[in-house]
């Protein structure tokens, strides 16, 4: 069995053959939604918002900066998935928030330093610093491209989400003795399609914040799940977001791994220098 399908393998039951996966409750399946569930849904999202900071405080920057690690605590796991070679690994995170996914990831030490990342459309750049840029088609690597993608996104997960158009509210559940309102959102329609991922949100009943999230993750399989841990919220230059995800693979489960989030920078600026080819 070769590596990618070790990999494939990891994920629950991602490699199976069958329909694509649906994270849709009995509750919510269906050609014609109550309209109170569509608006129950949409007002907790809103208030997801709000509660970070808003979407005109959002929309005010056009690019964001990080320094990021990504820790492993499974030997195995890290040997088989994540496409370097240190743990925990460090880099340097740029990328812009209205036009994803155009990001960079630089590696800071060990092994892979100085390697870079450009992510610019359907085309992933990587270059080791002792060998030409190699592009790397993103549905062709869809494990690669998750964590070339993920460094960027995680942290503005919580805006991100917004531009889902597809909302309904799900239940209202606990976790680590809080309450949430468990919110799925998807886009053009909640009804699963090959490309286009589903997401469960959990969002605290009384602070708002989005502490959790469990999505399909279609570019690695039809099959393939996951979810985050959102932790460590700061505030940012008026956003507030997370510092700390813990990458889940059970929704029970242990963290798989962590990524953990430094200097964080929201900016005005438009610059297209940083994703320049690296070639």
């Amino acid at each position: 069995m070769n590596r990618q399908m070790m990999c494939l393998g990891l994920f629950s039951s991602m490699a199976a053959c069958g329909g694509v996966r649906d994270l849709r409750p009995p509750n919510v399946r269906g050609d014609a939604l109550p309209a109170a569930t569509e608006h129950r849904g949409k007002e907790a999202v809103e208030a997801m918002l709000s509660a970070h900071g808003g979407l005109d405080r959002w929309r005010d920057f056009n690019f964001v900066s990080a320094r990021a690690s990504d820790e492993w605590y499974n030997t195995l796991y890290w040997r088989l998935l994540a496409p370097y070679r240190d743990n925990p690994e460090w880099v340097a995170v740029a990328a812009y928030v209205h036009d994803f996914p155009n990001a960079r990831v630089q590696f800071l030490g060990g092994k892979n330093e100085g390697e870079v990342w450009v992510s610019r459309g359907d085309q992933i750049w990587r270059k080791n610093v002792d060998e030409e840029a190699k592009v790397i088609h993103v549905d062709d690597k869809g494990i690669f491209t998750t964590f070339a993608h993920g460094f960027a996104y995680w942290p503005t997960m919580p805006f991100a989400l917004a531009t889902a158009d597809s909302v309904a509210y799900v239940d209202t559940g606990e976790w680590e003795g809080r309450r949430y309102d468990r919110v799925l959102v998807s886009w053009d329609g909640l009804a699963p399609k090959p490309d286009i991922d589903q997401w469960i949100l959990w969002i605290d009943v009384e602070t708002k914040q989005l502490d959790r999230v469990w999505f399909t993750i279609r570019r690695v399989g039809r099959r393939a799940q996951g979810g985050y841990n959102l932790r460590h919220y700061q505030w940012v230059q008026g956003l507030k977001v997370p510092t700390v995800l813990e990458a889940l693979l059970k929704p029970d489960g242990r963290p798989l791994h962590v990524y953990t989030y430094e200097d964080i920078e929201f900016s005005r600026r438009v610059d297209d220098g940083f994703l320049r080819s690296v070639r």
